[in-house]
């Protein structure tokens, strides 16, 4: 699995292990609401900028060959740069993630424990609107 996909399951793990957690559980993670969101949109940039970062990784590659032929010892080596991480699995890793979020935060604000403002933050931060209350 590659890292982009790593850590955002490792996030997702966290915020989905949490959201059904009860008030007083769930309070030691909304007080660091913010931080989650950061993590979230961490995660985002991760997913979204990797086929960028590939591509120059691969045209990095290609650069450094041709300045540098391979000798007779490594004709058989691969000097291709594989890409591991399909776009389906970095579009079902993002989806994983904002709907892993939306519980997480929504449930937070359903306890009380995120305020109006708070939650307002965070929207802005995922640039996306979380649930509405119920």
């Amino acid at each position: 699995m590659s890292y982009v996909l790593e850590q955002t399951e490792a996030l997702v793990a966290v915020l989905e292990r949490a959201a059904p957690f009860t008030p007083h559980r769930l309070a030691a993670y909304a007080i660091n609401a913010e931080f989650w969101a950061s993590e979230v949109h961490h995660c985002h940039e991760l997913l979204d900028g990797y086929i960028q970062r590939w591509q120059r990784m691969r045209q990095a590659t290609d650069d450094y060959v041709r300045e540098h032929p391979i000798s007779q010892e490594q004709q058989d080596s691969d000097t291709r740069t594989s890409r591991h991480t399909k776009d389906s699995e970095i579009r079902a890793a993002r989806l994983r993630l904002d709907a892993a979020a939306q519980r997480f935060f929504t449930r937070c604000h359903r306890a009380g424990l995120l305020s109006g403002e708070r939650v307002a933050e965070i929207e802005s931060m995922l640039s996306y609107q979380l649930e509405e209350s119920q």
